[in-house]
């Protein structure tokens, strides 16, 4: 899942927040709020783990709200609104 990761996001109030991710393929770019936020302390190990969970977590509230909306939307609409 960290193929594509360009860089992350920090919560402006809380440095150490990480609140969203931003990937880059080719001329390609989109952000990805996480559901939950992870904390950049401690162990790189740890919370390199826990931004793993999280974006798993976040990626399958993704899908399932994709599948919702799949069949109410045009396909422009669509790919527009959910991550590739």
């Amino acid at each position: 899942m960290f193929d594509q990761i360009n860089r992350v996001t920090f919560d402006e109030i809380d440095r150490k927040l990480i609140i969203s991710i931003h990937g880059a393929l080719g001329n390609s770019e989109e952000d990805i709020m996480l559901v939950e936020g992870v904390k950049a302390e401690g162990n790189i190990e740890d919370w390199l783990l826990k931004v793993e969970k999280e974006m798993q977590r976040t990626m399958k509230t993704i899908c399932q709200a994709g599948y919702s909306d799949c069949f109410q939307k045009t396909l422009r609409e669509y790919t527009d609104e959910y991550p590739s």
